[in-house]
């Protein structure tokens, strides 16, 4: 994997690829590669230097292009981390034959080798350090770049590692946030810029979305006006503990009546009934399961735009996993959280 990495660099600076111009390398980083070209050269030519000291020389130019490629630190992140050699190399070699990405374990398998390549390459460097300085002077230089928090090629490694665990294990995982301006109008999130302008543009559209969503596939242009409350109108007790209360179907309100509402208007609509019911005998009723799944996928779309809005809108936000334990009635283990 090393040498592929180093061949990928060596190749695109050779060949000056567009991405040379678009994604510039460091000046030490062409500079080492010239050096591990002029090494290599060295070693096919018929020099009257010996086999020993013409392959310590690659070996020397192989690690010092290793260096320049993990052990830098971006300054300009405004490109996102495709502006990383290592990662721009981690995508490419994630291609399939066919065109496709490979799965999420084959990604994630690819990064724990060039992470591995990276501590390895940092580990040799400290040991090199410490014949000079002291182990924790020797850290100090070059264990940043083994570290998460920083624009490292090892950062963008986790970064990427980190969602590729969540995806292929559902697992959860916090992106990692940095201001890029005193103003606090400016910052990165795993690598991309966000500003607050891209934030409340976000929510507006989440809003049009879920409006469309809950016309156009809910409700399927249907109004229902006689719904007519509002916050001033709803009552709910909260010093009430009892199992299963909820202020939604609380007979204080009168929220009930309005329980099967929309299935009578869906059910009523020509149109719609077939995507729910294939046909009625008595009392019996033989439902459409292909279409009944189809609604509530849509539906299940719907809510998540519509939580996100309102994770977003209705003040101080949740945390993750304290909106995945959201009650809206009370349990036996645990009391509402919708008031």
């Amino acid at each position: 994997m090393y040498a592929r990495l180093l061949c990928s660099v060596t190749r695109t600076i050779v060949q000056g690829h567009r991405w040379c111009e678009q994604y510039p390398f460091t000046t030490k980083q062409k500079k080492e590669v010239e050096a591990l070209k002029d090494a290599l050269a060295l070693e096919k030519s018929d020099s009257t230097d010996s086999p020993d000291s013409t392959e310590s020389k690659v070996i020397s130019a192989i690690h010092k292009l290793g260096l320049a490629l993990f052990c830098y630190e971006r300054r300009d992140i405004s490109k996102g981390d495709f502006a990383c050699p290592v990662y721009r190399f981690l995508v490419m070699s994630c291609i399939r034959e066919d065109g496709g990405f490979a799965s999420e374990l084959d990604v994630a398998n690819t990064i724990a080798k060039l992470q591995w390549c990276c501590r390895a390459m940092v580990y040799n460097e400290i040991l090199r350090k410490m014949k000079q300085m002291t182990e924790k002077k020797a850290w100090k230089k070059v264990g940043k770049y083994v570290k998460e928090g920083r624009y490292t090629a090892f950062n963008s490694l986790r970064q990427v590692m980190h969602l590729a665990s969540g995806i292929a294990y559902s697992s959860p995982g916090l992106p990692q946030v940095q201001w890029l301006d005193d103003d606090y109008k400016k910052a990165s999130i795993n690598g991309k810029v966000v500003t607050f302008e891209n934030i409340k543009s976000f929510v507006h559209e989440r809003l049009e979305s879920a409006e469309s969503m809950l016309k156009r596939d809910i409700l399927f242009g249907h109004d229902f006006k006689e719904f007519g409350y509002s916050c001033s109108k709803v009552v709910d007790v909260l010093r009430q503990h009892k199992v299963g209360y909820s202020f939604v179907d609380s007979m204080d309100n009168g929220f009930v009546k309005f329980k099967h509402k929309l299935l009578e208007v869906l059910i009523k609509d020509p149109l719609v009934k077939p995507m729910f019911i294939k046909r009625v005998r008595g009392r019996t009723v033989e439902w459409n399961k292909d279409g009944c799944k189809k609604w509530l996928k849509c539906t299940k779309g719907f809510l998540e735009v519509l939580t996100g809005v309102i994770h977003a809108t209705y003040g101080q936000p949740a945390r993750g996993e304290e909106l995945g334990a959201t009650l809206i009635k009370n349990q036996i283990l645990g009391m509402r959280r919708v008031y």
